[in-house]
């Protein structure tokens, strides 16, 4: 059996793990437009080779607060 692959990354001070067969794309910063009237983590739209996608918060949409500290060396489940 080959070695699981995770891709990680941190939300605050929280860091996650995501297995790699799940993620589609990594992406750059790509510009965005905020849009009017929308819940507070849609951050706007961008476009995406041709595709209308909405840019996310992912941190706000998930009610994490900047200021708890994760526990030194956790990493979320």
């Amino acid at each position: 059996m080959a070695d699981a692959q995770w891709v990680v990354f941190r939300l605050g001070h929280w860091q996650y793990a995501v297995s790699i067969a799940r993620v589609k794309e990594v992406l750059k910063p790509i510009p965005s437009v905020r849009m009017p009237r929308v819940a507070s983590f849609v951050r706007g739209l961008f476009n995406l080779r041709g595709q209308v996608m909405p840019l996310l918060d992912t941190k706000d949409r998930l009610g994490l607060v900047e200021e708890t500290p994760a526990p030194a060396g956790k990493a979320a489940a």
